[in-house]
């Protein structure tokens, strides 16, 4: 069977309809740029590890001097 669900809608003027939209393009903005910054993070955490491999690769003489 079918539900139907009945909801009203409130009519909204286009100055809050547009406050509205502003305000969704800030947040998904938001997002975009969280979304970037854990790439970044991502891409940083890589880089260690194949940084620590490579050290970790290295005779222990050619890190330390004495």
């Amino acid at each position: 069977p079918c539900l139907q669900f009945k909801m009203q809608i409130p009519s909204r003027c286009m100055e809050e309809q547009k406050h509205i939209v502003d305000e969704l393009n800030c947040i998904v903005k938001i997002k975009e740029q969280r979304q970037q910054e854990l790439q970044l993070l991502d891409n940083l955490i890589k880089f260690q590890f194949i940084l620590i491999s490579m050290v970790n690769m290295l005779p222990l003489s050619a890190i330390c001097s004495n």
